[in-house]
């Protein structure tokens, strides 16, 4: 992994100009003064940052260094180290080819961390050096899914319901145990870290002995976590309850939807339940307004010959353009980024949703009610 006559950390930041020969004089003493290592006294006394370091320490040793946060975690990868060897050890899971495991770390050096992940996955290790930010944030984000205690709730409590007088519907025994704390808070966790997660979707699954929650991130699901068979009512009712759906009907699918305020923005949530052998799967679909702010045609990701045809189509006065895909797959992202290139002051223009997914300014939009009547057809009379 290293050479023995390697330069010194201090030496690389030095050539890299991220430090002068003062400040080595300052963690010098510093370390005479108080020890440590001078990958954590150089951010310590605040010479270098973080992101600094991690240059510095993979250019020393020859090791690849990343942004961790960007990158998505393989579930099955994760699980072949302890929780406990993660926490402790601080390091995260990566990648494995073969007898080989690649793992995050913030001290490549550390040979004890390095023996422990042998001895414990049986595998040679091959480290990338991260910041001990990312270590830390990334590890917590990973599991704090799966933890519903006093100190995992910071999450759960970023969120609220927008409206609440949903709250004070008077119903059975099942409600109230919809509405007790550990329940609101498991749901609130679930609906939060979907959240902070960027997810497009959660899909929480009962099985024969558990109740499974996954993510779908980029269209790929994720297994996030799972709970006891024992609380899968109460936390389906709950989230029935939010959606104003009939609690008491299990046996047909329904659909409905809620509104949340989390994280200093509003996050549609649009809900479907379906019966299935071991109950109801529910499946939330989640509309951030914010990730609309400012999305423009060209930010579409299009081929440049498949932009400019969107683009001359949609400013034809006359026709239909039609998009169509699988779920999840930027239909109405593609719509709306069209919508909003068309909408200046001097033009009428009216949509008819089913449902709405989010609320443009400026544009008149129709919400159909197939109950009261109120129809695509009748609309486009």
């Amino acid at each position: 992994m290293a050479k023995t006559n390697r330069v010194s950390l201090e030496t690389v930041l030095f050539k890299e100009k991220f430090i002068t020969e003062k400040d080595i004089e300052k963690a010098e003493h510093y370390q005479k003064e108080n020890g440590g290592n001078f990958s954590e006294i150089f951010v310590k006394l605040g010479l270098v940052t973080e992101e600094q370091v991690v240059i510095g320490l993979a250019k020393q040793l020859g090791i690849p260094h990343m942004k961790l946060t960007n990158y998505k975690l393989d579930p099955e990868i994760m699980e072949t180290v302890p929780e406990k060897i993660i926490r402790r050890n601080k390091v995260v899971p990566l990648s494995k080819s073969g007898k080989t495991l690649t793992v995050a770390t913030s001290n490549p050096l550390d040979v004890l961390v390095i023996d422990d992940l042998k001895a414990t996955t049986g595998c040679h290790i091959e480290t990338i050096v991260c910041t001990p930010s990312e270590i830390e944030q990334v590890i917590g984000d990973y599991y704090s899914v799966t933890e519903v205690s006093d100190s995992k709730e910071a999450g759960a409590k970023e969120i609220e319901k927008v409206v609440t007088e949903r709250e004070s519907i008077n119903l059975d025994k099942l409600v109230k145990q919809a509405e007790e704390a550990p329940i609101i808070r498991i749901v609130n966790l679930i609906l939060s870290r979907a959240i902070r997660a960027r997810a497009s979707d959660i899909h929480i699954e009962p099985f024969s002995k558990k109740l499974r929650v996954r993510y779908r991130i980029d269209g790929i699901l994720y297994p996030m976590t799972s709970f006891p068979k024992k609380v899968q009512n109460a936390i389906v009712s709950r989230i029935k309850i939010l959606s104003e759906m009939n609690i008491a009907e299990r046996r047909l699918p329904q659909d409905g939807r809620f509104r949340v305020k989390a994280y200093r923005r509003d996050i549609d949530f649009r809900v479907s339940t379906i019966p299935t052998s071991y109950g109801e799967k529910v499946v939330l679909r989640l509309f951030d307004k914010a990730q609309l702010m400012g999305l423009t045609i060209d930010k579409l990701g299009l081929e440049k010959n498949v932009l400019e045809k969107y683009q001359k189509a949609i400013t034809q006065p006359y026709g239909m353009i039609i998009m169509t895909g699988p779920t999840s797959c930027g239909k109405s992202t593609s719509l709306y980024a069209a919508i909003g290139a068309l909408n200046t002051e001097d033009k009428n223009i009216l949509t008819i949703e089913d449902p709405v997914e989010y609320e443009a300014e400026g544009i008149n939009q129709v919400q159909v009610y197939e109950g009261i009547g109120l129809t695509f057809p009748r609309v486009l009379r």
